[in-house]
């Protein structure tokens, strides 16, 4: 594998910063999800504002990386970031390698988080939607009831058959 020493740097330099994104990230989706589970509106814009800064910058860091592997002629995958890795000095590619494995946990975390906070957003809308219906009274349509679909007999599986 023939990369330049500059190259080795950048890489290196766009794992390190990947990693503290990550974190960074983590760290915004624990205190969106505290906002959330508080009900602090107020603070959350300003809290998912830093989330949508976070977000551009790992957004530009690993454009950086893949523009680096690419420049090698590599895929923008795990397998190629390990070959990278492999071309360090031995003591180099142990660090690496085992912030690479980070990265990787905090990529299922992060995962994982956004997605418990998704669900607290849908949660918190849906909450919203019925009490504004209430507010409304506008009485919500009952998902278990027949009264506003008509009978129809059941079709003949005849026909549907193909």
């Amino acid at each position: 594998m023939d990369i330049s020493p500059v190259s080795l740097d950048i890489f290196e330099k766009s794992l390190y910063d990947i990693h503290a994104n990550l974190k960074l990230f983590i760290k915004t989706l624990d205190e969106e999800k505290a906002l959330l589970e508080k009900h602090e509106m107020e603070k959350l814009e300003e809290a998912l504002a830093t989330k949508k800064n976070v977000i551009d910058s790992m957004h530009t860091v690993s454009m950086e990386c893949q523009t680096l592997l690419n420049n090698v002629n590599f895929p923008f995958n795990e397998k190629s970031i390990l070959q990278i890795i492999s071309a360090f000095n031995r003591s180099k590619q142990e660090t690496l390698t085992a912030l690479w494995q980070e990265i990787k946990n905090l990529l299922k975390l992060g995962d994982q988080k956004n997605l418990v906070n998704g669900i607290l957003i849908t949660t918190l809308k849906n909450y919203n939607d019925a009490l504004l219906q209430i507010c409304n009274l506008k009485p919500q349509d009952n998902t278990y009831s027949n009264q506003n679909n008509p009978y129809s007999p059941a079709l003949s599986t005849r026909e549907h058959k193909a």
